[in-house]
């Protein structure tokens, strides 16, 4: 199931290879079935509504679902054999943790659902639960499936943590070691001045990697190595971090550093770790941000 947008070019390799795909508006659906008719003969096109129940991102309004089905049956009948097949109908909750702006939601989304029903409109799912409306009312809300997205990585889905388990580790190395003489810079700008004589280590990874440039403003923030907290410090680079390795015994180059993720002891027990709900913290973020942004990581 394709969630989002589909470009009409790609819309032929799509039919193909019997993908299913989601229709929000009426531009599109026209688009999408001149493309089915000019190309296809016979062929079923299975297809997820999406409809708006009060984020006003996509989807179909609910005083615009009786067009929606008018087209569809017109459709049915002018065609050249080829039919849409509607597998779901499905909505998207803006703030879960909203309670009364979440039942207003439901309460839309159960009334457009109505309107299907009525003109016998068959479908064979329905859904709205994404990972915070599953992890904040539970079985509540339940349809026929929900939609975990961030909460198969680990990632909590609310303002505060429901038990998840970490799923994401991003490591690099230290590629350099230097000692700076106090009220030396470091990095770009002005921001990078030692406060004391100090041991700094270079690691191998930056804003084009995906670590976010904005962390360099935060006070808190910092690396793991041999199971300590390392503080990030000056300015982050394209591809190189610098971080304060002065309060650190044993550090060598191409030693291990913990940029999301855990460190073990011998005794293989977690002494520290970083989560991605403290990394989106340091950038003033979220934590879908802080991992897509990751996405662009390759292996080296």
């Amino acid at each position: 199931m394709a969630l989002n947008y589909i470009e009409p070019k790609n819309l032929k390799y799509v039919i193909e290879n019997n993908v299913e795909f989601t229709i929000f508006n009426f531009s599109q659906l026209s688009d999408y079935l001149k493309i089915l008719d000019k190309s296809f003969e016979n062929r079923v096109l299975k297809i997820h509504i999406k409809v708006n129940s009060g984020m006003n991102r996509l989807g179909f309004n609910e005083n615009e679902i009786l067009e929606l089905i008018e087209k569809i049956k017109k459709h049915e009948i002018n065609s050249k054999n080829n039919k849409l097949e509607i597998i779901s109908i499905f909505s998207h909750i803006s703030d879960a943790e909203n309670q009364i702006e979440t039942e207003k939601q439901v309460e839309k989304y159960e009334n457009i659902l109505k309107i299907f029903d009525k003109n016998n409109v068959k479908y064979q799912y329905k859904h709205l639960q994404a990972s915070p409306l599953l992890f904040k009312y539970g079985q509540k809300y339940n349809y026929d499936f929900a939609r975990v997205g961030m909460a198969l990585y680990g990632m909590e889905p609310l303002s505060y943590d429901v038990g998840l388990l970490d799923v994401i580790t991003v490591k690099s190395q230290i590629i350099n070691i230097r000692n700076v003489k106090k009220n030396d810079k470091i990095s770009y700008g002005s921001k990078g001045i030692v406060n004391r004589d100090s041991k700094i280590g270079i690691v191998s990874i930056g804003y084009a990697h995906g670590f976010q440039k904005q962390i360099e403003n935060s006070e808190e923030a910092y690396v793991l190595i041999n199971e300590k907290k390392a503080k990030i410090v000056g300015e982050i680079c394209m591809d190189m971090i610098f971080i304060d390795l002065t309060d650190i015994e044993n550090v060598e180059v191409n030693d291990e550093v913990v940029i999301i993720g855990s460190q073990k002891n011998v005794e293989n027990e977690i002494t520290e770790k970083i989560t991605l709900r403290q990394v989106a913290k340091w950038a003033g973020t979220i934590q879908d941000d802080v991992l897509t942004k990751f996405s662009g990581i390759k292996k080296q």
